[in-house]
C-alpha cells in the first residue's frame, strides 16, 4: 500500500514535470533554448499517454521566425510518429478538437493509409458547425484544401455544401477543391457551372466572377439559360 502510494505520487510528479514542459512549448515569448530543453525532456518520455498531448501543444503557436517555427514542428511530428500506431487515437482526436491542424493533417497523412486519411477528412465535415465559431472554421477551411490534394468522388458532394457558407474563405476553399476535383470528375464540374445560374448581387458579385474566371480558364461550357447544368438535352421525337 505504502509503495503503491510513493509510486502515485512519482507518477503525479511526472505528469506535472511534462505538463511544465508543454506549457513551455505554447508560450510566445519563451526563447528557442527553453523550448528545445522542453522539447529534450518531452522526447525522452516513453510514455505516448504522457508525452503526445504535451509535445502537440507546440502547434498551437507559431513564433516570428519562420524557419525555427518549422524545424521545430518537424521535430515535433517526427517524434510524435515515432510512437507507431499508439500516436493514431492523439492525431484523430487532435483533427476533430485542435484550432491550427496543418501539422496534425501532415501526420494524418503519413501515419495512416489513404482510405483512413480520407474517411477522417470527411469525418471532420461531417461535424456541424457553430455559427460564429472561428475556430471551427479554420478547422473546415484546412480540411477541404487537404481534400484538394486528393482525388475521390466521395469528396465532392460533402465540399460542395460549402460552396452556400456565408463565409467567403470557406467558400473559396471549397470552389479551389471542387476545380481540382473536376478535372476527373463530371459532377464536380457541374456543381461549379451550377454556381453560374444564381442570381447576381452585391453580396455573390465577386464570387460569380471568379467562378466565370474558372469557368473559361478551364474552357467548360457554360448552362444555357433555361437548361440545367445537369440536365441532358431532349431526345428527339421518334
Amino acid at each position: 500500500m505504502v509503495l503503491g502510494l510513493f509510486r502515485n505520487m512519482r507518477e503525479s510528479r511526472r505528469a506535472r514535470s511534462l505538463e511544465k514542459c508543454g506549457n513551455v512549448l505554447k508560450n510566445k515569448v519563451t526563447t528557442k533554448e527553453q523550448r528545445m530543453e522542453a522539447m529534450d525532456s518531452l522526447f525522452a518520455e516513453e510514455d505516448p499517454d504522457l508525452a503526445i498531448p504535451q509535445i502537440m501543444k507546440r502547434f498551437e503557436i507559431v513564433i516570428e521566425s519562420g524557419i525555427q517555427d518549422k524545424r521545430e514542428k518537424e521535430l515535433c511530428a517526427e517524434h510524435i510518429l515515432e510512437f507507431g500506431e499508439k500516436a493514431g487515437s492523439f492525431i484523430e482526436k487532435a483533427l476533430q478538437q485542435s484550432v491550427r491542424i496543418s501539422w496534425t493533417l501532415h501526420m494524418a497523412e503519413k501515419h495512416f493509409d489513404a482510405e483512413k486519411y480520407l474517411q477522417l477528412l470527411l469525418g471532420v465535415l461531417e461535424e456541424e458547425m457553430p455559427a460564429f465559431d472561428d475556430a471551427a472554421t479554420e478547422r473546415h477551411g484546412e480540411v477541404i484544401l487537404a481534400l484538394k490534394e486528393l482525388r475521390d468522388e466521395r469528396i465532392v458532394e460533402p465540399v460542395a455544401a460549402y460552396l452556400a457558407e456565408r463565409d467567403e474563405t470557406l467558400r473559396m476553399a471549397a470552389l479551389e477543391c471542387m476545380e481540382a476535383q473536376a478535372a476527373h470528375s463530371d459532377s464536380a464540374k457541374q456543381v461549379i457551372l451550377k454556381l453560374l445560374e444564381a442570381d447576381e448581387s452585391d453580396d455573390n458579385s465577386r464570387f460569380l466572377g471568379i467562378v466565370r474566371t474558372m469557368v473559361a480558364k478551364n474552357s467548360w461550357s457554360e448552362p444555357t439559360v433555361g437548361q440545367s447544368s445537369g440536365s441532358s438535352p431532349s431526345s428527339p421525337a421518334p
